[in-house]
């Protein structure tokens, strides 16, 4: 029985700790890794574990390599929370973020002449706010 409560113990100090995130803090980290990643075309392989959990990473890397070829470690799929058509003209940006339950957040966005919703859900990991889940919910094309 000891062992079990020393295992349970050491899967608790190696796991991040999770915490409450203010909807201040998730609309500033959203609004931050739409501006600089998804719009903005930053790579996430540079500083990709600062803005978003392993799990957001595993995800947006697997959907990348089912769609090309990675030469190097790591590519990472940031268009994945943005509409599949994402030529043409105008500006792209967030409209508005809307809370959801536990930890997630509504984003509806236009891309260029599109508009798209997507969830992301956002956490708190070893005191750093971080994006950590997404589901794309629809695109609307004009």
């Amino acid at each position: 029985m000891k062992k079990l409560g020393l295992l349970a113990l050491m899967v608790l100090m190696s796991s991040p700790v999770l915490a409450e995130v203010s909807e201040q803090q998730a609309r500033q980290a959203i609004t931050y890794f739409y501006r600089v990643y998804v719009f903005g075309g930053g790579d996430l392989a540079d500083q990709g574990n600062r803005v978003a959990t392993q799990r957001l990473l595993a995800k947006l890397e697997a959907v990348y390599r089912d769609e090309y070829d990675c030469t190097v470690a790591h590519c990472y799929a940031a268009y994945a929370l943005r509409t599949s058509a994402q030529d043409g003209g105008g500006a792209s940006g967030i409209v508005s973020i809307t809370p959801r339950a536990n930890g997630w957040y509504r984003v509806t966005y236009r891309d260029a002449p599109y508009r798209g919703v997507t969830d992301i859900k956002v956490v708190e990991s070893d005191g750093v706010v971080k994006l950590d889940d997404y589901k794309r919910i629809r695109e609307i094309t004009n």
